[in-house]
């Protein structure tokens, strides 16, 4: 069980990292979408991806959290 759960943290880890990487390129891109939003000239290349990876930052944590309770409960069974 121990390697499973050792498994399972690292894929947690993992997705965490790649989540703060989604951020990351989210934020260096924010200004291409806030001009997207008001309707100014914009990059569209940018504002896709802006919006691929923010939404990949918001799979990637939840990803993550599911793990972290799959771990939990692998831990607390008897």
């Amino acid at each position: 069980m121990t390697t499973l759960i050792d498994r399972l943290r690292k894929r947690a880890e993992e997705d965490l990292a790649c989540a703060a990487n989604n951020d990351a390129v989210a934020d260096a891109l924010k200004p291409q979408m806030d001009l997207f939003n008001r309707r100014g000239g914009h990059n569209t290349y940018a504002v896709r991806m802006f919006l691929d990876h923010h939404n990949g930052a918001t799979r990637d944590r939840q990803y993550a959290a599911d793990l972290l309770q799959a771990i939990k409960l692998l831990e607390t069974t008897p």
